[in-house]
């Protein structure tokens, strides 16, 4: 008997035996429809989550292009990367993506990789049942999101002290130590902003 329920993609099979793939056509006019009309025809899934049809349309919504930020949601949870490629991701990761028009990227970069932004992550996970970093708590982070040209000074200066930092790293660890101390300082100073006033 066919019914409707929600399910974690997480918890979905593929079928091993599925030899359907898509051309670059199919899967670009697949990726408008859904775009413009949803998922209008939901997967389908046999009573042990094995994949019946729907393959190629749970592929195209987990997939990433290259620019979007993936974080690590489990043991190393909430260090971020920047995609290079295009791609998908699985259950170890969370993915942060459409963001370009407020928020540069590498300003977004070295604000997820602060130590405000870790200790924040760590505060949420510690602070009871929870074991990784799931979207709920991913959507309570308040990012700041200063002027455009302001995210762009900011990177600029932390571009610098990254450069000097893994310049000076062979034969020099004091000054590496100090440096980085420094580092750590400046960018927790400019990734701290007042609160906006109601």
């Amino acid at each position: 008997v066919w019914h409707t329920e929600q399910r974690k993609v997480s918890e979905l099979v593929p079928y091993s035996k599925n030899a359907r793939t898509l051309s670059d056509k199919q899967r670009g006019d697949l990726e408008a429809s859904i775009t413009k009309f949803g998922l209008a025809e939901i997967p389908a899934v046999n009573t042990d989550n094995v994949i019946v049809s729907g393959h190629q349309r749970l592929k195209i919504l987990l997939a990433l292009g290259k620019g979007d930020f993936i974080l690590s949601n489990s043991m190393s949870y909430g260090r971020p990367y920047i995609l290079d490629i295009d791609g998908a991701i699985h259950d170890g990761w969370a993915a942060i993506s459409d963001f370009e028009e407020k928020v540069n990227s590498n300003f977004l970069y070295y604000f997820l990789s602060s130590t405000i932004v870790q200790n924040y992550w760590d505060s949420k996970i510690n602070s009871g049942s929870v074991s990784n970093l799931n979207s709920d708590i991913i959507k309570t982070l308040q990012i700041p999101i200063p002027p455009i040209e302001e995210q762009k000074r900011i990177v600029s200066i932390l571009d610098k002290f990254d450069a000097l930092v893994n310049d000076i790293s062979i034969g020099l660890p004091a000054e590496l130590k100090a440096r980085r101390q420094q580092y750590e300082y400046y960018r927790g100073k400019l990734l701290t902003f007042k609160p906006l006033s109601k």
